[in-house]
């Protein structure tokens, strides 16, 4: 069964209207610019796909709202706070209009081991996929998305990476993530590996 899209976390999400926060400037506007790209969006089911954060103080941080693929320009409306996580327990806390994205537990994991990024981008882009899957760090085909192990596996990996941080979803299809010291370095990361998979073409 498909499952792309579904949360499969346990989600406390709090409705409120989220403070204005500086940080929301630069999501918003590489948000659309990965829109525009075509590496977030809806599938033929019409299904969103593809999200992006930004580190928070507080180990908190901002992500774009569940199922807001469709949407060509997103307002801090479609913004959720993540306030707090517990990988163990699978469980994660937000505040916001909307519900945080299916994989913001991904993000939450490698925001907890990399002091150092503070924007993390989940895209999909198939040909791409096919391309970098087991040339770029890749975790294991039998882990699937926004789980626990997807969590952990994403963190092991990271770990051992100073550079180019990008990480190919072996189980979770055409899914890619790429993680930086801002939104610019995180787009650039991402816009590297997509020329050197073109490459391999």
């Amino acid at each position: 069964m498909k499952d792309e899209g579904v949360i499969k976390y346990s989600q406390v999400w709090k409705r409120n209207v989220l403070p204005s926060l500086k940080e929301a400037d630069a999501l918003l506007a590489i948000r659309d610019a990965l829109f525009r790209r075509h590496w977030i969006g809806t599938d033929a089911d019409g299904v969103g796909f593809g999200n992006v954060s930004v580190r928070l103080p507080d180990n908190a941080f901002l992500i774009t709202a569940s199922q807001t693929g469709h949407i060509p320009h997103l307002s801090t409306v479609q913004l959720s706070m993540v306030t707090a996580v517990d990988i163990n327990e699978n469980t994660l806390w937000c505040t916001g209009l909307m519900p945080a994205s299916s994989e913001a537990m991904s993000h939450a994991a490698i925001y907890a081991v990399k002091p150092d990024v503070h924007c993390v981008i989940h895209v999909h882009d198939a040909e791409l996929w096919n391309s970098l899957i087991h040339v770029a760090p890749t975790t294991d085909a039998g882990i699937p998305y926004g789980t626990p192990d997807m969590a952990y596996a994403l963190q092991e990996l990271i770990l051992d990476m100073e550079d180019n941080e990008l990480i190919v979803m072996g189980g979770h299809p055409d899914g890619i993530i790429s993680a930086g010291s801002n939104t610019d370095d995180a787009w650039q990361t991402l816009q590297n590996w997509s020329a050197a998979g073109k490459d391999r073409l």
